[in-house]
């Protein structure tokens, strides 16, 4: 099958792809369960990762771009052969998290949507949500570009917008590894031990302004948050007893979270001009709830991640 891309043209071969079988790291052996649940229809599959809103208001325009910044290359990344440090890690995390690794080729790079909806009681009657899925195989640095990225896109709304989805936000380069890239980043997850990896990525959004001002909302009230929790995002993110709930776990993680990760996150411009401002409440998010408890006790969980919950009123709220 041919698919082109852009200026560029890619042969896809039909078995690798796992268009009719999904194949573990090894290349050889068929990893049936995945192959059962996850086989696609060979007359439509087009190889492309895709993200959706649903909405109860009418939407208005809907904008589809791809990422300029990847960092990571889906097609020859997983497609190239394991290396045997790849090999090690996969047996080691096997062992400790019970997590296995399946090969996952796409064309083309990490996509976000703009979706603006008709909402009558809000400014020029819209909301604009920004539904984004952040590149995993990278470092943390990559996706304080990628958002970068997006952010300047968005720099010019006047009106509410909801930034929200899979940010990845992982501390570490989770791509394959092979003797090259061990050595290009060992040097930065070193780094990171000492450091916050992730935190780049928040003070850029913390400190970002639109052109007329506007800020995301930072705020944690007791008064408004889940479970009466202060701190900052603590109205729009649950936080749990250290840091925030986790949206994502492998399998079987270790003492003091090791495995767990907060990867998915909601930011709000509301009507703020300081992202701290003791200010309106109107749309500015109350009640961010992580639904952890729900996916992990269904018999088929909703996603692989815990979804998140946030109320945001179209009035000034009335909380004493």
């Amino acid at each position: 099958m041919n698919y082109a891309y852009g200026a560029e043209q890619f042969e896809l071969d039909p078995v690798v792809l796992g268009r009719e079988k999904i194949y573990r790291s090894d290349g050889k052996t068929v990893d049936q369960e995945r192959t059962d649940y996850y086989a696609a229809d060979a007359a439509r599959y087009k190889g492309v990762l895709g993200n959706a809103v649903f909405s109860h208001y009418p939407i208005k325009k809907v904008q589809v771009f791809q990422l300029k910044h990847a960092p990571f290359d889906w097609y020859a990344g997983e497609k190239a052969k394991t290396s045997f440090a790849e090999k090690i890690r996969e047996v080691v995390s096997s062992i400790l998290f019970k997590t296995e690794s399946t090969r996952e080729i796409r064309v083309g790079t990490q996509i976000y949507f703009r979706v603006d909806l008709d909402v009558p009681e809000l400014p020029e009657r819209t909301l604009t949500i920004i539904n984004l899925h952040l590149e995993i195989n990278c470092t943390p640095k990559e996706r304080v570009n990628q958002t970068a990225e997006i952010l300047s896109h968005i720099k010019g709304i006047k009106h509410p917008v909801i930034v929200s989805g899979d940010f990845n936000s992982a501390p570490q380069d989770l791509s394959p590894t092979s003797a090259s890239r061990f050595v290009q980043r060992t040097p930065d997850d070193v780094a990171d031990m000492f450091s916050h990896p992730v935190k780049p990525l928040f003070t850029m959004i913390q400190n970002y302004r639109f052109d007329d001002g506007g800020a995301f909302d930072f705020r944690g009230d007791s008064k408004r948050s889940i479970n009466g929790k202060n701190g900052t995002l603590a109205n729009s993110n649950e936080r749990g007893l250290i840091g925030f709930k986790t949206t994502f776990s492998v399998k079987r993680p270790l003492a003091m979270g090791i495995g767990k990760y907060r990867l998915d996150w909601v930011f709000v411009k509301s009507f703020l001009k300081d992202p701290f401002e003791k200010g309106s409440y109107r749309f500015a998010p109350h009640f961010g709830e992580t639904l952890e408890e729900l996916n992990t006790n269904l018999k088929t969980p909703i996603s692989d991640h815990h979804p998140n919950v946030v109320d945001l009123p179209l009035e000034e709220p009335k909380i004493s």
